[in-house]
């Protein structure tokens, strides 16, 4: 198992104190230092100790002869703390997770190895028909990495991996059951998403969702309506109806992302909103939309329209077939915010997004060549042959 060791324990004040405890040349004392420290670290973390060091265990210490010699410095840096019958780390569950913690991730681990061997993953994903037992949402089986790749959970990690103790989840709901989600429910199997709405744009129900968006822009609104004044409508209006129907789907964005990025349509004019008796003063009409969701929410759409601007040429490619990342990144931004109602990106974002893509589609080129070249090879040897 592993532990938790800054980066500059060797050079960290603690450290140079306790080899002037400790005594003679300084290089040599402040390898010994570290060395018991190191050891004491990987015996708590592998016995799970909370780390507690008995003196029994520390006699048995192979990295340095004399270790009570090096203990007693530690004590005197107060990186150890003396408690009669053992040593114990300064503030060790700080920065290492709890005991329980470590028990629960070895048997998760256990099971998982167990589940792999029992060959029952058909059942379990015939039974719940590849979707969330937690969310709802239809799991990815190739996803690797997303919050919809598909996984497995373990109801009582001390029942085993049985058909009844195994169910499918998601990676998000997976990661929400480590931390302790108090709000994850167990679905029956083959529960729909409520609506059957796309994950990649929404979790949760409907009201869930506008009352978070509501939140996300009340700031906003507040500093719009110091400079434009109290709106004649309600807070509510300003959300927009999270109707599934309405919702666009990637191909349909790919297909009016070119035309809709070059031309963003007219814009508004300013309106005058003052009382015809106070002084003349022109302000700014509130905006039609306002951003609503992060980019990680939408990141899936941006993809597919990447790959869509790509696919269309010139001007996002240039006359040697290769994209042009500057001006993929300035369609996205303006496809993110307009279209996707996405509060506004940061260039460095969609330059990291667009450049995966690009990186993912060169990947997938040269595969594809090297298994033409291979095959062309192979032709070659069955002709000669």
């Amino acid at each position: 198992m592993w532990f938790k060791q800054s980066d500059d324990f060797v050079a960290h004040p603690k450290t140079t104190r306790a080899a002037k405890v400790l005594g003679g040349e300084r290089r040599r004392a402040r390898g010994r230092i570290v060395a018991v420290w190191s050891e004491g670290g990987q015996h708590a973390a592998k016995y799970l100790t909370g780390g507690r060091i008995t003196k029994d265990a520390l006699e048995d210490f192979q990295c340095d002869p004399k270790p009570e010699e090096v203990a007693a410095a530690l004590v005197a840096a107060e990186l150890w703390h003396d408690r009669g019958d053992h040593y114990q780390f300064h503030d060790w569950q700080e920065y290492n997770p709890a005991a329980d913690e470590r028990k629960a991730e070895r048997k998760d681990q256990a099971l998982t190895r167990q589940l792999q061997k029992s060959g029952i993953t058909d059942d379990v994903q015939a039974r719940d028909t590849d979707r969330c037992r937690f969310c709802g949402r239809e799991v990815n089986w190739k996803d690797r990495r997303g919050d919809v790749g598909g996984t497995y959970a373990f109801l009582d990690l001390d029942a085993g991996a049985t058909l009844d103790n195994v169910v499918v989840c998601c990676r998000r709901c997976r990661g929400r059951r480590k931390d302790g989600d108090p709000t994850l429910e167990l679905l029956a199997p083959g529960t729909a998403a409520p609506a059957d709405r796309d994950p990649d744009l929404l979790d949760g129900p409907p009201e869930t969702v506008n009352r978070i968006t509501e939140t996300r822009v009340s700031i906003v609104v507040d500093q719009i309506e110091t400079q434009v004044g109290p709106s004649s409508g309600s807070r509510s209006d300003l959300v927009p109806d999270l109707d599934p129907t309405q919702v666009r789907s990637s191909a349909d964005l790919c297909s009016r992302a070119g035309s809709r990025a070059r031309d963003p349509g007219p814009s508004r004019p300013d309106l005058d909103l003052q009382d015809p008796e106070e002084p003349r003063v022109v302000r700014r009409a509130r905006p039609a939309r306002m951003g609503i969701y992060e980019l990680h929410e939408v990141r899936a759409q941006l993809h597919a329209a990447t790959h869509g601007f790509i696919e269309q040429g010139p001007p996002f490619v240039d006359h040697q077939g290769e994209p042009v990342i500057g001006e993929l990144v300035a369609a996205i931004g303006q496809l993110a915010v307009q279209q996707l109602q996405t509060v506004s990106p940061h260039t460095r974002d969609l330059t990291a997004l667009v450049e995966s893509v690009v990186g993912r589609r060169k990947a997938r080129d040269r595969t594809v060549r090297l298994r033409h070249d291979r095959d062309r090879r192979a032709l070659k040897g069955a002709r000669c042959g």
